[in-house]
């Protein structure tokens, strides 16, 4: 009997193992894994040019069957991984949504695409400079027979001085190193009616001090007439030169600290064609004068009131006369031109975008004002730019009215670039262009040089060796060509 029993136990445990081993096959043999329908892509690029061939690849789940591809610029694909190219400077959307192979599940997702604007070279280009040395570009002025002036810096501390013919063509150049040890930054050059030169600037004394300088220079290069050195214990910069007879007009700016803070003034100072002071004088509170620019009645300066654009006119005598704050907007006013009817002034504003460091972005812009200090009207510049622009010169063309804005314009793929813009006189944008290679080329000073063309000032970096920098100078005709 209890052999019996032990028989049974032991075949109802081989029933129990038998039926839960098939089972087990049973439910393995059911079971079916679950793919969402999910969609996903990369495309080669987040930033490109215009023109640019882009890639997409679809990375979605591997039920997704059917693709479609909305690319933002009125184009489309339904292909698994297509390219596309974008024509005009913007941001874009692109939009890919995927279906299974019946059709019956749909799931989308988006990128978004930043294009920036072509650079180019220019068609006619000149640049100055040594092989072994580094050259930085920043004023321009007329010189006789239809020539031009180049002053910047070579290497940190040296004046560097370039005179070149109505053809681009060196005639002479001189080195002036025995200023400062320091960097010094050349703002302005005014020929005189003596056709000696001013050149006027400033150097970095240390870390928080900067003395002015004033250099008469010979019309030939060959020697220096005079020179000053504003050296107190304010921060001193000349920014500007204008002439008004035999008066050389110089404007600037000085800082000095108090127990309440910062203080900024405008520095208005008055020379003889020697180089005697005849006059100096202080004004305003927390203001920065930037350039100047001289009129029948006197001289505009554009300036920094706090943190806003600004204008002030002055008649002969330093006298206030006038005032416009473009208080709608945070920057600094860095360039005026005078008109028959008033004024136009450039500079940038600080927008609310930031940038990847989350600094608040750089934008350039472009003001008309009366000749009664009423404003007329404002454009921003974002329409030609991405990442960072800032105007640092305005001229006005004879031959059509329009404006010519020039600066630099920053981006990831070539670095700096100079920007020129062209505006008709209701401050439309016409045309632009950025001029530049893949290094930091920057513009900084524009010059006239008959009614339908102008030459643009500024640094050209090599690509190759030390990546030195050269005095860039471009020419170009009212279409920017």
């Amino acid at each position: 009997m209890k052999t019996t029993t032990n028989f049974i136990n032991i075949l109802f445990l081989i029933s129990v193992l038998f039926f839960a081993t098939a089972c087990k096959k049973i439910v393995e043999l059911e079971a079916i894994d679950y793919v969402d329908l999910k969609a996903s892509f990369f495309m080669s690029d987040i930033v490109a040019r215009e023109g640019q061939t882009i890639s997409f690849t679809q990375t979605s789940t591997i039920v997704a069957k059917q693709f479609a591809w909305n690319f933002g610029n009125q184009k489309n694909s339904t292909d698994k991984n297509p390219t596309n190219i974008y024509n005009n400077f913007g941001k874009y959307n692109i939009t890919l949504t995927v279906k299974k192979e019946q059709g019956n599940l749909i799931d989308s997702t988006q990128k978004t695409i930043t294009i920036i604007p072509r650079t180019q070279q220019a068609a006619r280009e000149f640049f100055y400079g040594d092989a072994g040395t580094d050259e930085q570009g920043f004023c321009i002025t007329e010189a006789e027979n239809n020539g031009f002036l180049l002053v910047g810096r070579q290497n940190i501390n040296v004046l560097y001085v370039v005179r070149i013919n109505n053809a681009g063509v060196k005639l002479w150049e001189k080195r002036i190193d025995n200023i400062t040890l320091g960097t010094i930054t050349p703002r302005a050059v005014f020929k005189t009616v003596d056709n000696d030169f001013i050149i006027v600037g400033n150097y970095q004394y240390n870390t928080t001090d900067n003395d002015a300088f004033i250099v008469k220079l010979a019309n030939d290069g060959s020697a220096e007439r005079w020179r000053i050195i504003r050296n107190t214990s304010q921060s001193e910069e000349y920014t500007s030169v204008v002439q008004y007879g035999n008066r050389i007009l110089i404007g600037g700016s000085t800082t000095s600290n108090s127990t309440t803070g910062t203080i900024n003034k405008i520095l208005l100072e008055e020379y003889n064609l020697d180089g005697i002071l005849q006059s100096s004088q202080t004004d305003g509170t927390n203001w920065k004068l930037n350039s100047a620019e001289f009129a029948l009645d006197g001289f505009t300066c554009a300036i920094t009131e706090a943190s806003s654009p600004s204008l002030i006119f002055y008649n002969t005598a330093f006298e206030q006369r006038r005032k416009r704050t473009l208080d709608f907007l945070e920057g600094t006013a860095n360039d005026v031109t005078t008109l028959d009817e008033g004024f136009v002034t450039v500079g940038y504003y600080l927008s609310n975008n930031l940038d990847i460091n989350g600094n608040r972005i750089r934008h350039g812009f472009i003001s008309r004002i009366s000749n009664f200090a009423q404003y007329e009207w404002t454009i921003k510049a974002r329409k030609t730019e991405i990442y960072a622009e800032e105007f640092k010169r305005v001229i006005q063309l004879q031959s059509d009215e329009s404006f010519i804005a020039i600066g630099t314009n920053t981006n990831p793929l070539s670095g700096k670039d100079v920007v020129v813009c062209k505006y008709d006189k209701n401050g439309n944008l016409v045309k632009y262009k950025l001029i530049g290679n893949t290094k930091d080329d920057e513009g900084f000073d524009v010059k006239i040089i008959s009614p339908t063309e102008f030459y643009v000032f500024g640094t050209f970096q090599q690509t190759t060796g030390a990546e030195r920098r050269d005095f860039y100078l471009i020419k170009l005709d009212q279409n920017l060509d």
